[in-house]
């Protein structure tokens, strides 16, 4: 390194020591420097794009997660609950140039309060695992006030003997307005004839035999922030297209 630049980076250490002085004296208490969040870096290595599958045959799919504060998922470092991958079929070919160019929109408030609680311990999409699936809960009731205030609690508190002899636990982490959230979410999506849901950073999908066509693959992930400061939480996703004959 020469001369000059060792003065440059000597005196940019020097102005923010300085910096830094003049403000705890100010404003009687420490500077502190924000550690800057990353985005985190997501990958859908299959299927790949562009892909050809057989209408009504299973697509095993896979997902990469790298993230600066968060770790890789190829180490295990990711929780493999945490990555999400959207399967939506496309009916007008001619939108997805424009949906593959979008950029990253935040999740809907419902399923940013499911991916921030511990929901896909005990469901998945659209099949049992511990508790009922979404689609199922869905199905089982009707989109309406009283159902949302019902549901609305169960989570909150917790609930017994609804679906067999499994127990729901309560979840305090969440407040009422999330849960209403949940609730919504879930409800609206059972609705979505268009528009499947995965977990996990490995699985199997299944193309619906009665659409063929294109589909809109979309794999994400939300990271913890830094130190887990959940205002500075950021989303990475990769999309890609297939096609069903």
């Amino acid at each position: 390194m020469k001369k000059t630049q060792v003065f440059v980076c000597l005196s940019m250490v020097l102005i923010s020591f300085l910096y830094a002085t003049a403000y705890s004296k100010k404003f009687n208490k420490p500077f502190i420097i924000q550690q800057q969040n990353t985005v985190p870096v997501v990958k859908i290595i299959n299927p790949k794009n562009k892909a050809v599958v057989n209408a009504a045959s299973p697509v095993n799919y896979s997902i990469t997660v790298s993230d600066k504060e968060d770790g890789d998922s190829k180490y295990d470092e990711i929780n493999v609950k945490e990555v999400l991958l959207e399967v939506q079929y496309v009916s007008d070919t001619s939108a997805l140039t424009k949906m593959m160019s979008e950029s990253v929109q935040k999740d809907m408030a419902g399923l940013a309060a499911i991916r921030t609680s511990n929901c896909f311990n005990c469901h998945n999409f659209n099949s049992k695992l511990i508790g009922p699936s979404f689609n199922d809960i869905g199905k089982k009731y009707a989109s309406n006030a009283a159902n949302t205030a019902l549901l609305q609690k169960h989570i909150l508190e917790g609930s017994t003997g609804v679906w067999g002899n499994v127990s729901m636990p309560s979840h305090p982490e969440l407040n009422k307005e999330q849960a209403a959230n949940i609730v919504q979410w879930i409800l609206q999506i059972t609705t979505d004839n268009n528009t499947d849901y995965y977990v996990g950073t490995t699985g199997t999908f299944q193309i619906r035999s009665n659409k063929k066509g294109a589909y809109l693959l979309t794999g994400s992930y939300t990271d913890h922030g830094v130190e887990n400061n959940a205002a500075q939480q950021l989303k990475g996703q990769d999309r890609i297209i297939i096609y069903s004959k």
